[in-house]
């Protein structure tokens, strides 16, 4: 069980001094860790906080009791496929004698050494729980160094730390034949880098050929480039592409809906501050469209119709009928999972409306009241 999806892991407790709470969740506890099962519950604070779904599993602590430990669980989109580079290189793939010369040093350095005495318990040339991390060890002397004394240089490492950065000598000596048979098998060869230059007849082709293969080879660069441009951000030149691109590829960039929905909020608020005023609408519809689809196949509905909310209070006539047009409305129930029920989407567009048609009333009635004058 990971205990590093959400915001950490919890141990849920007994009410304090009411025993039928403590012989419940003992009794609860003790029967789930004999059964080898866990309990899928949802946390929710209060009202006003959104529910979390976790798993509640029996753990002994660190005195040997039994405790109920809870871990939030991760969601599709929580998820991380991280790719890794293999650590041998399928085209150079180690022969036998490379990895019998691993092996053997690794077990040359082996820690553990089996004592002498009869009840042969395993002792350890170096036992590193017991070892202190050298590093820290010296930063913390440097700290208290600067601290007691401001205006004093950085000391030097000191040469017991640095002793205890190199391997006992009875694993050097081990290890010398092993090493030696290591460089032997993995010989060092010298490659000599090729820089390719881009010349002009590599890009527009020789002169005998026909005009119409430079043109179709400077097509295909400029597709393998655009192919190349990877977002990290959403940017204010083409936010639909760089949100849909950081989503798409949410394993690779690490982009989650909460953090790339906020930048196309950032961006959207910034095209409406834009001095172009009203030309920039139609972008901002596009993102959105993008914004709102997203959160729909993500479930993620309360996000949106939150945003769209305080958004409309900001914009103006024009862009609340283009809203209107472009059915950007809150997200609904039928929709998906989480979204407002069918009345408030109505309500919330009847607004909109309502909003638009007293303000064009307003306008009426001054100009009714100029011609007067």
């Amino acid at each position: 069980m990971s205990e590093l999806s959400g915001n950490g892991s919890m141990v849920f407790l007994q009410t304090e001094e009411d025993e039928n709470s403590e012989l419940a969740l003992s009794v609860l506890t003790q029967a789930m860790q004999e059964m080898g099962v866990v309990a899928i519950v949802r946390r929710v604070y209060n009202r006003a906080t959104a529910p979390r779904l976790g798993v509640l599993a029996p753990e002994f602590d660190d005195e040997g009791g039994l405790v109920l430990s809870y871990v939030d669980l991760p969601f599709a989109e929580d998820r991380r496929e991280l790719q890794f580079a293999p650590l041998i290189d399928p085209r150079r793939p180690a022969s036998t004698d490379q990895l019998g010369a691993v092996d053997d040093l690794i077990d040359a350095m082996d820690l553990e050494v089996q004592s002498a005495d009869e009840e042969g318990k395993v002792a350890f040339l170096v036992n590193p729980e017991e070892e202190m991390n050298p590093l820290y060890q010296f930063l913390y002397q440097a700290l208290t160094e600067k601290a007691l004394n401001p205006n004093s240089k950085v000391p030097s490492v000191p040469y017991r730390l640095l002793r205890n950065l190199n391997p006992p000598s009875v694993l050097l000596e081990q290890a010398a034949p092993v090493l030696t048979r290591i460089r032997q098998v993995f010989p060092l060869e010298e490659v000599e880098l090729r820089v390719s230059k881009r010349t002009g007849e590599k890009v527009f082709g020789a002169r005998e050929e026909k005009e119409e293969e430079p043109v179709k080879k400077m097509m295909k660069m400029d597709e393998e480039e655009e192919q190349e441009v990877k977002a990290t951000y959403v940017g204010s030149i083409n936010p639909v592409q760089d949100f849909n691109y950081l989503l798409s590829h949410s394993v690779t960039t690490g982009a989650s809906i909460e953090v790339t929905g906020l930048q196309m909020e950032q961006v959207i608020e910034r095209m409406l501050a834009s001095a172009f005023g009203t030309d920039l609408n139609s972008k901002i519809v596009n993102c959105l469209k993008a914004y709102r689809e997203a959160c729909k196949d993500r479930k993620k509905a309360e996000q949106y119709n939150n945003y769209i909310r305080s958004l409309v209070v900001k914009v103006g006539e024009r862009l609340r009928q283009d809203i209107i047009d472009a059915e950007l409305g809150l997200l609904r129930a039928v929709e998906v999972f989480g979204g407002e029920a069918e009345d408030v989407a109505d309500a919330f567009l009847q607004d909109l409306v309502g909003g638009k048609n007293k303000k064009a009333l307003a306008e009426e009635e001054e100009e009714d009241v100029m011609d007067l004058i």
